[in-house]
């Protein structure tokens, strides 16, 4: 069983889009588009969030876990 964890950020700007970038195994990006906290991707992923403040915008920051294909 091989888990691979990756770190993303998004960024809250009133609207229900949020844009979000992380690096696969060290290589390529994705661009993962999600409505309401709610994530859809290439796959199934548990999404943690931690809330953390840069000057006056809220950054999120995600970590995704990939899940055993059932």
């Amino acid at each position: 069983m091989l888990e691979r964890v990756w770190e993303v950020w998004g960024v809250w700007e009133g609207w229900e889009v949020w844009e979000v970038w992380g690096v696969w195994e060290g290589w390529g990006v994705w661009e993962v588009w999600g409505v309401w906290g709610v994530w859809e991707v290439w796959g199934v992923w548990e999404v943690w969030e931690e809330i953390r403040k840069y000057s006056n915008e809220r950054w999120y920051i995600y970590k995704l876990q990939e899940r055993p294909n059932s």
